[in-house]
């Protein structure tokens, strides 16, 4: 642990941290920007960072907030999810993920189903509600979901259905109510 100027202990950087910290030099360096420019980027988005700190966080020697997270994801037209998970690796390569044990590594393709919420980490775990809000049901129809579940498992034969979606939209409690139910 190290001490913080306000007396406050913060673990230091974990294993998603150093994810982030890869794929932000990564995706700043392919973007051409400097740590100056990205840090201007994201301060007019309402979350002021130093240049300073961004190095920091690329060098593993700072964590980031939740909020800069969000904060450069949009700055550098990525997903959150691209900030924390690989993105240069081959679907079946082992990935770690923070909260699960070193022996529980899971092949990244699998990694980002679970993240982009269409597959959950154990399956067996019972009952649950949807892990994709309501309305996005509504927003993405069942072709464009099966699509997306071929690109990540391609060969499952992952096939998103109306009913399936019906079914899934029943175990939510937030979800609306349907006309004529």
């Amino acid at each position: 642990m190290e001490e913080s100027k306000r007396g406050r202990t913060h673990s230091t950087v974990g294993r998603t941290g150093s994810q982030v910290a890869r794929n932000l030099r990564r995706f700043r360096t392919f973007r051409g920007i400097t740590t100056e420019a990205l840090a201007e980027q994201v301060a007019n988005r309402g979350v002021p960072i130093q240049a300073s700190a961004i190095t920091k966080i690329e060098k593993e020697q700072r964590r980031v907030s939740v909020d800069e997270l969000m904060a450069l994801a949009v700055a550098l037209n990525v997903t959150p999810n691209s900030l924390l998970l690989p993105t240069d690796v081959d679907r079946d390569q082992p990935v770690e993920i923070t909260g699960l044990r070193e022996s529980e590594r899971i092949a990244a393709g699998y990694a980002w189903h679970w993240a982009t919420g269409l597959g959950l980490l154990d399956e067996d775990a019972g009952p649950h509600p949807s892990v994709l809000p309501w309305w996005l049901h509504d927003q993405f129809n069942a072709e464009h979901l099966t699509s997306i579940m071929e690109r990540l498992t391609p060969g499952a034969g992952a096939r998103v259905t109306p009913d399936l979606l019906r079914a899934t939209r029943e175990g939510d409690p937030q979800a609306p109510e349907e006309d004529g139910k």
